[in-house]
């Protein structure tokens, strides 16, 4: 009993001691890393792009030349409101920012408080994943195995196989963005794709307070926020659900403060204020998207170009 006891503690102990040291280590590893927090910290920006992976795979931050800017993005695969205002809020502590682009994604807003990309908790401290626990926990279904998973679990492989897996993972980034190629999809595979927004979609009141506290706290600081709605494949803007989502969104955005960026697709569905702004994409041509919502390497060069005029 003592030896299963004292093997017990040992593990205890080892499994401390790892996860403090990947807390502490991993931050200073990542200084002049080409993606994540540590270096948008470090380093600064001026415009900063925050969103999901619409934005990481859509947009190219190396090639959006904004009137001689420093450009930079934090996006994490389903990247919520509620997780984007908690990460400002620790970004702003360090770093000034005079635009903000935020990943105007209408599913987001409709979800109850969740993290799908653990590598938003990679170099974070243990404050911060905590302050995500407690929300996810509040108003979502987290329970404490998940702040186990979060805190312990999450990263080991790239942490402990950091000389290899670090440089592979590091050179396909720029200023946070991706610049690995995405090939294009054929039409009849992205035609035969399943749509699931649910049916009857609602707000979740925790990610409207947060776009709402995001917006606040821009204000504060006399930041200029812009919402942008990447491009979707044509079957998406198809999808009455998408454009009641959308709706949704534009509703909660009507008398804002902010800019609005949108499809010709979304405006021509959507019923929206006089002076949102508008930009035209070929939601018909399949090599630009490499599934219903993610454009591919041809798209993200078509799109980045696109924006230029809107945002410079």
């Amino acid at each position: 009993m003592k030896r299963v006891i004292s093997m017990l503690a040992a593990a205890i102990l080892i499994t401390c001691f790892l996860t403090i040291t990947k807390r502490s280590m991993t931050p200073v590893l990542m200084r002049n890393s080409n993606f994540g927090i540590t270096p948008l910290e470090l380093q600064g920006t001026d415009i900063l792009f925050i969103g999901s992976s619409l934005f990481r795979q859509g947009l190219d931050t190396s090639d959006l030349d904004i009137s001689g800017k420093r450009t930079y993005q934090l996006s994490y695969n389903g990247f919520q409101p509620f997780a984007e205002y908690l990460t400002l809020k620790r970004v702003l502590e360090q770093t000034d920012i005079e635009l903000l682009v935020i990943d105007m994604y209408p599913k987001t807003i409709t979800e109850e408080p969740g993290i799908s990309d653990t590598r938003l908790f990679q170099d974070q401290s243990f404050t911060f994943i905590y302050d995500l626990f407690s929300q996810m926990h509040q108003y979502g279904d987290a329970d404490y195995y998940d702040l186990f998973e979060m805190i312990v679990q999450s990263n080991n492989e790239m942490f402990f196989t950091w000389p290899v897996s670090y440089p592979l993972i590091n050179e396909r980034y720029c200023r946070g963005s991706k610049i690995g190629e995405s090939a294009g999809a054929a039409p009849e595979y992205l035609n035969s794709m399943e749509i699931n927004f649910g049916d009857d979609p609602e707000p979740n009141s925790i990610q409207v307070d947060a776009l709402d506290n995001i917006i606040g706290l821009c204000s504060e600081r006399d930041m200029e926020v812009v919402f942008l709605e990447t491009p979707k494949y044509k079957k998406i803007y198809d999808d009455a659900s998408y454009s009641d989502m959308m709706q949704l969104y534009l509703d909660f955005l009507k008398d804002k403060d902010v800019r609005v960026i949108l499809s010709d697709y979304t405006a021509s569905m959507c019923p929206a204020f006089s002076d949102v702004e508008v930009y035209k994409f070929d939601s018909s041509d399949a090599g630009l998207f490499s599934d219903l919502i993610h454009i591919s390497s041809d798209g993200r060069k078509v799109f980045t170009q696109t924006l230029l005029p809107l945002l410079n």
